[in-house]
């Protein structure tokens, strides 16, 4: 495989992997995470499907948003996956497919599907709103939560970890497994600057969706919240020391672990451009973010990096989501980079994904920073394959052409 000929080539290759995990889940056709593992859809996950879909199969694209939007209850509340084990039905993960209908909706210009969706998409962030927040409305910073039917489980802050998407991220170790209950709500004691993050993007993505629905008075209201959270993640969670992002604990004291979930303000749009020129820094210093083959999920040079999880976590691999590369966080950053305009930066990151597929030898759950996959027995993995392909379209590494060129039309045959 030619680096000329690379783009094209993994294109075909996470195509092939998209077709793998496509199922049928309660009559809707889905790409599930893994077909053998997590055949079932799962909340942020479906997220980064459609974000893939959207170039390749517009339609089926549609019918994994409908698919996960019919699992949404009365609240609001669409579940980190519809299933009663481990109470993943009583939780959410990070609001993304709020971003990824945006997407959909500026490239297909589909409004009847996005005014079926809306209701649905403003009763998922104010859900969000509502319950996000471990003291009411506290500073208006979203914490990670979880529902549970079993109130006296050992494993209630784990799973409210798992509601980030980031099971064993070393940045909520210092809670040291204690949970605040509230309601019934089990909250870990952390202002999340990723949760809070990627509510913004959303607020913004919402407004964006009401101006093209014609709610006048909806996207006055999303751009408001946009706005507010803005401002409170640079006067709070902003350190200008460190030109650095960091999630606080109830008191204000920063969590000083750098991880990657700081440059998903760069996804939200939220540093002003010196705060991001500072932040973006990290991403050039080999020992900070800029790794072989692509960015860490903690910094090479913090303490925490790949270190073990403490004992009240229960990931599978110990070190998980605390310092190898993942295709979801790549995106954000790739996007991140984008929109402050620096294209030829994102481009590289691209080059580097596509080098670590290679090295690595398939599209696997994730990566440790030597290139080698984590947990070898899940490739073929689904938001893996669909982040290549989302990758690799808005670095316009190739094009509609190239799909139909490849043939693949397996995806697209009914929906």
């Amino acid at each position: 495989m030619t680096e000329e000929n690379l783009p094209k080539e993994t294109l075909d290759l996470a195509l092939k992997v998209l077709e793998h995990n496509l199922s049928n889940f309660k009559g809707y056709r889905m790409i599930v995470p893994h077909l053998d593992r997590y055949p079932v859809p799962y909340c942020w996950d479906t997220a980064f499907h459609v974000l893939g879909l959207i170039n390749v199969c517009p339609k089926l694209a549609r019918e994994n948003i409908d698919g996960l939007l019919s699992l949404a209850r009365e609240d609001g509340l669409i579940p980190n996956a519809p299933l009663e084990r481990g109470d993943q039905d009583l939780r959410s993960q990070p609001p993304l497919i709020i971003f990824a209908v945006n997407e959909y909706y500026e490239k297909t210009q589909d409004i009847v599907s996005l005014s079926r969706w809306y209701p649905t998409l403003r009763k998922y962030y104010l859900w969000w709103k509502k319950y996000g927040s471990p003291q009411g409305n506290f500073q208006g910073f979203i914490a990670p939560f979880t529902g549970t039917r079993t109130p006296q489980s050992n494993m209630l802050a784990y799973w409210a970890v798992c509601s980030t998407g980031m099971d064993n991220h070393a940045v909520y170790d210092p809670t040291n497994g204690q949970t605040i209950n509230i309601n019934g709500y089990y909250y870990l004691p952390v202002l999340d600057v990723f949760l809070s993050s990627i509510m913004a993007s959303a607020a913004k993505s919402l407004s964006k969706i009401a101006f093209a629905l014609n709610i006048k008075e909806d996207r006055r209201f999303f751009e408001e919240e946009y706005k507010d959270m803005k401002m409170r993640v640079n006067l709070y969670m902003w350190e200008d020391k460190d030109s650095f992002y960091y999630s606080l604990l109830l008191n204000g004291e920063k969590i000083k672990t750098r991880s990657i979930q700081a440059f998903t303000t760069l996804f939200a749009e939220i540093p002003e451009n010196d705060m991001a020129s500072g932040l973006i820094n990290y991403l050039e210093d080999n020992r900070e973010f800029k790794g072989e083959f692509g960015i860490p999920t903690i910094s090479f040079s913090d303490k925490k990096y790949m270190t073990p999880q403490p004992e009240w976590l229960y990931s599978r691999d110990p070190y998980y989501w605390r310092g190898p590369i993942w295709a979801p966080t790549t995106y954000l950053v790739f996007r991140g980079l984008q929109n402050y305009g620096l294209t030829k930066k994102a481009e590289e990151i691209v080059y580097k994904w596509l080098s670590l597929i290679m090295r690595a030898g398939g599209f696997y759950e994730y990566y440790y920073n030597d290139g080698s996959p984590g947990r070898t027995h899940l490739d073929n993995f689904g938001w893996t394959a669909a982040v290549t392909i989302k990758l690799l379209f808005d670095a316009k590494l190739v094009s509609e052409k190239d799909v139909q060129a490849l043939n693949e039309q397996t995806l697209c045959e009914s929906g």
